[in-house]
């Protein structure tokens, strides 16, 4: 009950025409008291923020459907590639009147087994034999593609260069045959190491990025950045995805300060990475705010989720139309809730009460003295073990720092607390009139529901104010004790007995100083075990005194013997010198 949360518990209700519906959730806060609330509609959820790539073959290097028009327009011009295969890269080069000699006679069409034929021997030429069918052409019944590949060997392509190149065929730098979950970005994309070095996302630079990670490992350095977003690799759909981890346009991906992300997204296949505004809704669902109308006003948030005059507000469907009826929302303290908690509070004090009352009123069994070890060697376990308890007892018989613990909590319920003219009383929780309950509290729920109805706030007021004033902050105490509600009051007088930090004057709680704690590395440093050990220590001083003294007498009756002998020899000599 220290913390006002413990009386935010509330009954809340979302209804529409009287039936509870799930446009919309509520809950109350301490804030809340008792409202109501008219929601006229839910017109807009918010969203995250979602980029897809467009498809992306990462797995094999295919062109896409051929354009005869675009194939011819390479006659006119030719082109250029870098090709590597297995990490050996060469510049394949064909030019115009190459691809015009391989096409017959002048004005006819280029084919694409032409194509075909003439890179394949380029190829050959530039990596040696064996290379002759790299470049593959097929057809899936109604397109032509051609695909680059080569059993058992990594195969990719780089740095198309010339107006028209295999690019104009949709195969475009960066592609290779190898399987994405090993082939590095740089070989399944061609990116660099400049761009990978300027890339910020939010604002935010994503540091230690490398041109030989894999997707897996480009992915989980952006994600692990913070920053704002998370990128991912749908193999399903072979594209790529990037979603704001937050809802509302505000949380919008923006990477529009580093040139580097922009190339690199670019290259991955998203489109207005540059913001001008181009992207298709096939590419982009833009984040949006949540936009609701309560009470007449039209609020706009950034999450589904937010607080608004002491009301959590969840949207979870879009509500809306011209003559819809509203949404009313009810929200009341649930009293009933609090006076259980209240009820569970007062039942574990009054145990509470109960139990150290029954240490420090406990008479003592005279009749029981403590055993030696060898009256315990004399006696059995069981026998042992409760002539003890019954030799402890009344061992804390008005134990003084107990006493005053249950003094001052008994005063703390009683002492006014600043800022409400509130007591205990007021609330119907008072003092047993029974004087064998030794101060136990009693309600009467009747008018403690009354109270929580009619002056909620300053009950919470009573129970948890916290003053300004630190714990144990030198010369503010008093103040401190005034200003604080009654929780905190009981939870300052227990802390002064059992914490085991220390106050300005290095000691610890009143408890602790005394008996320990156990499990505490000091557990032996209190006065109770500083006691055991004065008297251990007297009693061995006592034990080597009486040893010297025991000596001291032996010696002394010795040589008290011996002279007693000699006086008993000489007079035997004298009595018969004298004859008899």
């Amino acid at each position: 009950l220290m913390g006002a949360s413990s009386f935010g518990s509330y009954q809340t209700t979302a209804t529409v025409n009287g039936e509870e519906k799930n446009y919309v959730s509520v809950t109350g806060t301490v804030k809340s008291g008792s409202y109501s609330h008219t929601i006229q509609s839910v017109d807009q959820l918010a969203t995250q923020d979602k980029w897809y790539s467009s498809v992306s073959s990462i797995s094999s290097i295919n062109s896409g459907a051929i354009n005869l028009d675009k194939l011819n327009e390479l006659m006119a011009s030719g082109g250029s590639f870098d090709l590597a295969i297995d990490g050996k890269s060469k510049t394949i080069t064909f030019t115009g009147t190459e691809l015009d000699e391989i096409d017959g006679a002048a004005g006819d069409e280029l084919e694409i087994k032409d194509l075909v034929d003439l890179l394949n021997n380029k190829i050959e030429g530039a990596f040696g034999d064996g290379y002759s069918e790299v470049v593959k052409w097929t057809n899936d019944g109604t397109d032509d593609f051609i695909q680059l590949d080569q059993p058992g060997a990594t195969v990719g392509i780089y740095s198309a260069t010339g107006s028209y190149t295999l690019g104009t065929l949709g195969i475009t730098s960066g592609r290779t045959n190898e399987a994405y979950e090993t082939a590095s970005i740089n070989m399944l994309y061609g990116l660099t190491q400049d761009q990978l070095d300027d890339f910020s996302i939010n604002g935010v630079k994503v540091s230690g990025l490398s041109i030989h990670d894999t997707v897996e490992e480009f992915s989980e350095k952006i994600n692990d950045a913070n920053t704002g977003i998370t990128f991912s690799y749908n193999a399903d759909d072979n594209r790529f995805i990037l979603l704001s981890d937050k809802t509302g346009g505000v949380n919008n991906i923006d990477f529009s300060d580093s040139e580097g992300a922009k190339a690199v997204f670019a290259t991955l296949g998203f489109e207005d990475v540059a913001g001008d505004g181009t992207t298709s809704a096939a590419y982009r669902e833009s984040g949006k705010n949540a936009i609701i109308k309560i009470d007449g006003e039209t609020i706009v948030k950034a999450s589904n989720s937010f607080s608004l005059d002491g009301v959590n507000y969840t949207l979870n469907e879009v509500y809306t139309g011209a003559s819809i009826p509203p949404i009313e929302v009810t929200i009341k303290n649930n009293t009933d809730d609090i006076i259980d908690k209240i009820k569970s509070f007062v039942e574990d004090y009054n145990t509470l009460i109960a139990g150290l009352h029954a240490v420090i009123d406990e008479d003592q069994n005279k009749d029981y003295d403590p055993l030696t070890s060898e009256q315990k060697d004399s006696l059995s376990e069981d026998e042992v073990e409760k002539w003890e308890t019954e030799a402890k007892k009344g061992i804390l018989r008005r134990e003084s720092n107990i006493t005053n613990m249950l003094d001052e909590m008994r005063r703390a319920f009683y002492t006014s607390v600043e800022g409400t003219d509130l007591t205990l009383a007021d609330i119907g929780i008072t003092t047993s009139s029974n004087y064998k309950d030794k101060g136990k509290l009693v309600i009467d729920e009747d008018k403690l529901k009354t109270a929580l109805e009619d002056d909620f706030d300053d009950v919470i007021t009573l129970f948890t104010q916290e003053s300004d004033n630190r714990y144990m902050e030198k010369g503010t105490a008093s103040e401190r004790y005034s200003e604080n509600g009654l929780m905190r009051r009981l939870d300052d007088i227990i802390s002064n007995q059992i914490r085991t930090s220390r106050d300005d004057d290095g000691r610890k709680g009143y408890l602790i100083e005394k008996a320990g704690v156990v499990g505490d590395a000091s557990v032996a440093n209190n006065a109770l075990s500083k006691q055991i050990s004065d008297y251990t220590t007297r009693l061995d001083e006592l034990l080597e005194w009486l040893g010297d003294k025991e000596e001291k007498y032996y010696l002394q009756f010795s040589k008290m013997e011996t002279a007693l002998a000699k006086l008993q020899n000489q007079t035997s000599s004298l009595t018969s010198m004298m004859g008899g």
